[in-house]
């Protein structure tokens, strides 16, 4: 019985090994993958922070852009500016109407009206907004 008893120890123990291997195999696969998954998350937390950023650098020009468009010389059909940090602004203007008021305040200037249809684009980096805007000439 002693005999078989020592067999048996012996034998656990030869199989406690194996098993010892397997699960440092399987830890690693874990540990791997973890990491990978860490570094999948940074990255994409990255992509993201980068196109907030971008999306902040237009938002922030747009008073700027708007008045820029309200007093630029809309005769120009398209246009291509820089305003500044690498925000590019192009546009097209069309005019939609043009006409003269039907109520004369001061009959010594003559003057006509015009309605401008703006179709412009922002870009930052890899990212670009269109918009629209009608702006009233006299």
């Amino acid at each position: 019985m002693f005999k078989q008893l020592n067999g048996l120890l012996i034998k656990k123990q030869l199989t406690n090994k194996g098993f010892l291997v397997i699960e440092i195999l399987i830890s690693g696969l874990i540990l791997t993958a973890s990491i990978a998954a860490s570094m999948y998350l940074v990255r994409i937390g990255y992509e993201s922070l980068s196109r907030a950023r971008d999306s902040n650098m237009i938002s922030a020009k747009m008073p700027e852009i708007i008045d820029f468009l309200k007093n630029a010389d809309l005769s120009q059909t398209k246009t291509s500016v820089d305003m500044g940090d690498d925000v590019i602004l192009t546009w097209r203007a069309t005019p939609i109407r043009e006409g003269k008021p039907s109520l004369i305040i001061n009959p010594m200037k003559d003057y006509s009206l015009t309605l401008y249809r703006i179709e412009f684009g922002v870009t930052y980096n890899r990212l670009g907004r269109e918009y629209i805007l009608n702006v009233l000439r006299y």
